[in-house]
């Protein structure tokens, strides 16, 4: 009816030295960057620059216009967002 020898798991405590042992591995290292050779930014090797969007010699990202889309569509969002409560407020004046 209960359990058998066969599916039980001996569970032993582990000491600090053996925790500890197998958490030496865990230890985080620190980034590695590079400088970027258009804008001296640092960035990650092997990434585009997030300063200027270029990478290995060009540019693979023209950042400026990507942020004027941004904005664009931010502006976009606030004003239907502006409009839509608008809307609700005068129809809640309204009753």
């Amino acid at each position: 009816m209960g359990y058998s020898l066969l599916t039980m798991v001996v569970r032993m405590r582990h000491n600090r030295s053996q925790v500890r042992q197998r958490r030496s591995h865990h230890a985080l290292s620190p980034v590695a960057l590079s400088k970027c050779s258009h804008c001296d930014a640092p960035h990650r090797p092997h990434h585009m620059c997030l300063a200027c969007g270029w990478y290995k010699g060009r540019q693979v990202m023209d950042l400026a216009a990507e942020k004027q889309k941004r904005e664009a569509r931010m502006r976009a969002k606030k004003d239907r967002i502006r409009v839509d409560t608008g809307d609700a407020g005068a129809e809640v004046a309204g009753r």
